[in-house]
């Protein structure tokens, strides 16, 4: 397979028990046509957590939209695994000063900022 367009990025920095932080990499390909288990085509999006993990197979889902939305949410689940549920990152921008200040961590889930469209 050739190497996916990632549309998706954000860098972040994890803190670690011994003062130092952990950055990831995360991506997330543009979806793209391939087969399911079964032979059929199926979409599929690529992720990436890189500092974290080597590999992590594609994201799958019955439309492009599905498979987008199971690529976020297997970053957020594997994300929270190493962080805990209360459990801080720092999203990375041209201006976070580094090492962070106390007011640049974010949870997760303001990272992903779950709560829908008002």
């Amino acid at each position: 397979m050739n190497e996916p367009k990632y549309i998706l990025q954000q860098d972040i920095l994890i803190p670690r028990d011994d003062g130092e932080h952990l950055r990831v990499e995360i991506r997330i390909s543009e979806p793209f046509l391939t087969k399911g288990r079964d032979g059929d085509p199926v979409w599929a999006c690529q992720l990436r957590l890189s500092g974290l993990y080597d590999t992590i197979n594609p994201a799958k889902g019955l439309t492009s939209f599905g498979a987008m939305m199971h690529a976020c949410i297997g970053a957020y689940q594997l994300l929270a695994e190493v962080v805990g549920p209360k459990g801080k990152v720092v999203a990375l921008n041209p201006r976070t000063p580094v090492p962070p200040s106390p007011s640049d961590f974010l949870t997760l889930k303001q990272l992903f900022q779950f709560g829908g469209i008002k």
